[in-house]
């Protein structure tokens, strides 16, 4: 049996000393059985994957005390976005933004491929 409550008590620990431990992501059904509880995403018998997606980031919050919003990459997130996240996790969590591309890569690079020297 996966040791949750032990995970999060260490957790709880390492943020009451500044160090804020999470991953960068939230939504891995991998988890399920370990992180979460798989019946909680459950309907009919069956995994809902858009209850998963929906309501998961609060049981995850339960045992890390931040996490990195990848989705930051592609579209920076409204405050509608960012309230909707907020209003799942405790008052203490912390979420990093993965800084969009539009912002870390101006222009992607030409690449050249040298040919090795025989030898080397």
């Amino acid at each position: 049996m996966f040791p949750r409550a032990e995970l999060t008590e260490a957790i709880r620990g390492l943020a009451q000393k500044g160090v804020h431990v999470g991953t960068s992501s939230w939504k891995y059904e991998g988890w399920l059985g370990m992180i979460y509880t798989e019946d909680r995403y459950r309907t009919r018998g069956k995994l809902s994957r858009a209850k998963f997606d929906k309501t998961c980031l609060y049981e995850y919050a339960q045992v890390f005390k931040t996490v990195c919003l990848d989705a930051g990459f592609y579209q920076f997130p409204s405050a509608k976005m960012l309230d909707g996240y907020f209003s799942h996790v405790p008052p203490d969590f912390r979420m990093s933004i993965k800084v969009t591309e539009d912002i870390t890569v101006r222009k992607f690079p030409t690449c050249l491929v040298m040919e090795s020297e025989p030898g080397r």
